[in-house]
């Protein structure tokens, strides 16, 4: 097992070696070969993990091989996975070695994850099949195909009894620009489960304008509901619909006893801006919750265009340095005569990571060749966020003078490994039509190792170079599958068969978080995060982000989510959901994630398999609810044994 996790842990598939796990006697060993084939996702590796899928006689094995078959995104895959449901679907109706419901559900949501044309019809019979699971990873299939001829099914499947599989409905009808959705989601916000209706919420406002504003008296109506999960969505469908008439209603929210429902509140009342009566704003722009204040000043620089500069002022002297620096940036959209003056002293006198960058950020929105010029210096600073925020700034700004300083900027942090900053540089090279940056984004396309330079650069080639060459570019779907070797940092912690590390507990300052590790699903990013602990890491860490009924997310050495432990670790995509109170590691892509956590407030399918889950809340969930932007948390790891 150690060496199957060796080979995963560096992406490398060494001759045949790992395919000749596929075949060991332990079926253990069979399906950990099986899911590392899929971690590492080599196209080649497809035709192995076809025939496990087809001829293993363990339900665990052909469980993983389908999983890791929907990581590898191929027209091979697909074949292989529709044959693998037929199978399976014989093996169920037979006699003698039968066919398994886990299994028959991994292949069809595989399939949605593959998004191959012509699988949603295979997809739709597993609707009718009597065990809910399957059922459900049907319905997150047909949601990531979004095939416009499965509405009707969907629509069907919302009337399942199972609260699991009707919410799953809900959430796969938010995927279609259709009528039917639109009315059959407005029926699901009269749903018994607070669930279903939440989801169903959530659902209009991804159909969004022009189909979905017949909802808006159905959603109205769930803004004062007893569940405030269900008045998140409502009130921010409601913005997403630009539902002016919401207005007083939303207003009205501003009291709610619960502050991710006054934040949500505030969004959507900024995006109704202007509203008739801002006043109220003002009130929220003192809450005593951080999220709640960072969402008013948007909400009241947008709707007091002409005096947003005298309020967003009154928040450059708020407690909290979020607030502070959302003030800054939000300065820039709507400055006052001062408003430069007051920017640049804040990027050149503070040293605060929470201030520097959001007033570059505002500076970049004034524009002008005094922005332009600090812009192309700040690309030196020794901050990399700051070099990075500048980057990405000078791409927007479309000035060709930038040229050369982005290129230096990207042979700069490419000698000090900040690919952050070189990522930035790429894209923005290619924004601004840098033709003499032509050769360094084709060496980086075909030597880089890492897949994010690798797209930035193709992606920025795809704008510089003539149609007809750029035609011959590689698709984004290759280079994501052109799987390279990755050394192991030598700050990271020994590699591991299985951590003995047992549960995680989060000291917040509002209580406990008792966190249940998955040691054998995700071994190396439980022993790192529980060695952290260890070492105090975390302590006085505190939780940057907080999206109601989304997540909270925490563990940034820098508290602004840029930062990182010194080091990457592998993903460890596996066939786990992000259900409610799910502990999951946050990335920038595949195989870059470090010690940033974060904690789901309600299911998250769209994140499954997509980032790297490491436990599920035990204990405390109140806790998680309640937690605030700029709450500090110290952690401790529970392991096997006392060391």
């Amino acid at each position: 097992m150690m060496k199957i996790q060796g080979w995963e842990d560096a992406r490398v598939i060494p001759g045949d070696s790992l395919y000749s796990y596929l075949h060991e006697s332990s079926y253990l060993v069979r399906a950990a070969a099986a899911l590392a084939l899929g971690r590492i996702g080599r196209p080649e590796a497809v035709p192995h993990l076809a025939e496990t899928l087809r001829d293993d006689r363990r339900p665990e094995v052909r469980e993983q091989a389908a999983f890791a078959l929907g990581l590898i995104p191929t027209s091979d895959s697909a074949v292989a996975l529709l044959a693998g449901a037929e199978k399976e679907l014989s093996l169920m109706a037979g006699s003698g070695r039968r066919g398994s419901p886990e299994v028959l559900g991994q292949i069809l949501l595989a399939l949605g994850r593959v998004d191959q044309p012509g699988t949603a019809t295979e997809v739709m019979r597993g609707l009718l099949h009597p065990h809910p699971l399957v059922r459900e990873q049907a319905l997150e299939s047909l949601a990531l195909l979004a095939d416009s001829s499965s509405v009707d099914a969907i629509v069907r499947a919302s009337h399942d009894p199972v609260e699991s599989v009707a919410w799953r409905a809900a959430y796969a009808l938010g995927k279609f620009q259709d009528q039917r959705a639109v009315q059959r989601e407005i029926e699901l916000l009269g749903h018994s489960s607070a669930l279903v209706r939440a989801f169903a919420a959530k659902g209009l406002g991804q159909i969004g304008p022009p189909l979905a504003l017949d909802a808006e008296n159905a959603l109205v109506s769930r803004l004062h509901e007893s569940e405030w999960a269900v008045r998140v969505n409502a009130a921010r469908t409601l913005g997403q619909l630009g539902a002016k008439e919401a207005a007083p209603q939303l207003l009205t929210m501003l009291g709610d006893e619960v502050f991710h429902a006054r934040a949500a509140a505030l969004g959507a009342l900024q995006a109704l801006a202007p509203i008739s009566d801002p006043s109220a704003l003002l009130a929220a722009c003192q809450d005593t919750c951080t999220v709640v204040r960072l969402a008013a000043y948007a909400a009241l620089a947008a709707n007091l265009p002409e005096d947003a500069a005298t309020k967003l002022r009154e928040g450059l002297q708020d407690s909290s340095g979020v607030v502070r620096g959302e003030c800054y940036e939000l300065l820039g959209e709507h400055p006052d005569a001062d408003a430069r003056a007051t920017l640049n002293a804040a990027f050149t006198q503070h040293t605060d990571m929470e201030i520097r960058p959001h007033a570059l950020e505002g500076l970049a929105s004034l524009g002008g060749e005094n922005s332009l010029s600090t812009l192309k210096s700040a690309l030196k600073d020794d901050d990399w966020t700051v070099a990075t925020t500048a980057a990405t700034d000078l791409g927007k700004l479309g000035d060709e003078s930038a040229i050369d300083p982005l290129l230096e900027c990207y042979q700069l942090w490419d000698q000090r490994h900040e690919l952050g900053v070189c990522e930035a540089a790429l894209t923005s090279l290619g924004q601004l039509k840098a033709a003499k940056a032509t050769a360094i984004l084709k060496q980086v396309l075909s030597e880089s190792n890492d897949r994010r330079l690798r797209v930035a650069a193709r992606n920025s080639l795809a704008q510089i170079l003539p149609e007809k060459e750029a035609a011959g570019l590689p698709k984004v779907e290759d280079i994501v599958m052109d799987v390279r070797p990755i050394q192991r940092s030598p700050e990271q912690p020994p590699h591991v068969g299985e951590s003995d590390a047992r549960e995680l507990i989060l000291h917040t300052s509002r209580g406990e978080i008792v966190i249940d590790l998955c040691f054998d699903v995700s071994p190396q990013s439980c022993e790192s995060f529980a060695r952290l602990a260890d070492s105090g890491f975390f302590d006085g860490l505190d939780f940057h982000r907080v999206v109601p009924n989304f997540v909270i997310q925490g563990g940034d050495p820098l508290g602004t989510g840029w930062g990182d432990a010194g080091y990457l670790l592998r993903s460890e995509w596996s066939s786990l959901r992000f259900e409610r109170g799910t502990v999951g590691i946050a990335t920038n892509g595949k195989d870059t994630g470090s010690c940033q956590l974060f904690i789901t407030h309600s299911p998250q399918p769209h994140l499954d398999a997509r980032y790297t889950i490491i436990g599920k809340v035990a204990q405390g969930m109140d806790v998680v609810d309640a937690i605030q932007v700029e709450d500090t948390f110290t952690a401790e790891a529970v392991w096997k044994a006392p060391r």
